[in-house]
């Protein structure tokens, strides 16, 4: 379970890296600092729409590492 758990964690946070690029793009060019942060994807007003569809996914991530964070405590 373990490996499984270090497995996920890998994907997921290349998945966010690969969304925080993609992003980053998008973002206006005097917002590029806050574009890079990890809490990009709460800041919808610096994107364009493509990047605001990012955001989107992103927050869908934090969704997703809530379960993830628990079950890496109760396995570790």
């Amino acid at each position: 379970m373990k490996l499984i758990l270090i497995f996920s964690w890998s994907i997921f946070g290349l998945f966010f890296l690969m969304l925080t690029i993609s992003a980053y793009s998008h973002a206006s060019e005097k917002e590029k600092l806050t574009a890079i942060s990890p809490y990009w994807c709460f800041y919808e007003s610096i994107y364009d729409e493509q990047g605001k569809q990012l955001c989107k996914k992103g927050k869908f991530m934090y969704l997703l590492a809530i379960p993830l964070s628990l079950l890496t405590m109760y396995f570790f």
